[in-house]
């Protein structure tokens, strides 16, 4: 499980027609000059379904409707989304996945690539 040792956690806006203009933290790695987005908390803004298992580092829920399930599990740094019942887990590197105190968080690529998120940072804003 990638630590946050090397991170630091940054105060941003986020904007979406839907949600409005709301404060997110999100992490900024100094070693590959990345950000990486707070999972359950966009989650929340976004009302997707997840529940939160902490004992086994993980975010589960359905997307958008109930017969799209998804499975993140962090600490073995795969994610499971293809709409079925069972979906099949893919494995990612470790650079895309950190845990804080705060919340579990992604590389803005696995937001898109999985879920079709897609988030642009700006850093003029």
């Amino acid at each position: 499980m990638s630590s946050a040792s090397d991170t630091e956690e940054v105060l941003a806006t986020f904007r979406y027609q839907a949600v409005g203009h709301v404060f997110v933290t999100i992490l900024y790695d100094y070693d590959s000059d990345r950000i990486l987005l707070p999972v359950a908390e966009l989650f929340s803004l976004l009302m997707i379904n997840m529940e939160i298992d902490r004992g086994n580092f993980m975010i589960r829920g359905f997307f958008i409707e109930q017969n799209i399930p998804y499975q993140i599990v962090f600490d073995r740094y795969m994610i499971a989304f293809d709409g079925t019942q069972s979906p099949q887990f893919e494995s990612y590197g470790p650079e895309h996945f950190v845990i804080t105190e705060t919340d579990y968080f992604l590389s803005p690529e696995l937001f898109s690539e999985v879920f079709g998120l897609h988030f642009t940072p700006d850093i003029f804003a």
